[in-house]
């Protein structure tokens, strides 16, 4: 018979960082080098929004959330000047992943609820 581990004891034992965490810090580094380019095409991509999303196209259920719908919310409309200022990015990205953790968390305890009213 296998030997089960918990995954606590695993993640004491390797240090490796969560990956949700990983995974938010460089979405968030990659957010910071697009703001900084000198080419403007990038971040233009970034910003751009697909003609299905127009007001005049409404589009059946909830419009979806995009990256930088995302990124806007936790460190505000003019994120690209705030990407200038290293501190305020590095302080702006610890609210940024905790924020993401505090919805994933609210989202667990709905599906918990809803599968318990079942």
């Amino acid at each position: 018979m296998k030997k089960s581990h918990q995954n606590s004891g695993i993640k004491s034992k390797t240090k490796l960082p969560e990956p949700y965490k990983l995974v938010l810090r460089r979405k968030w580094k990659w957010a910071r080098h697009l703001a900084r380019l000198k080419d403007d095409w990038a971040l233009y991509l970034t910003k751009w929004t697909p003609q299905s999303f127009n007001k005049r196209i409404p589009l059946p259920g909830r419009p979806t959330v995009r990256w930088k719908d995302k990124i806007k919310k936790c460190a505000g409309i003019k994120w690209v000047e705030e990407a200038n200022d290293r501190g305020t990015w590095s302080q702006i990205e610890a609210v940024y992943i905790q924020q993401w953790r505090n919805n994933a968390e609210t989202d667990h305890e709905r599906e918990s609820d809803s599968l318990s009213s079942q």
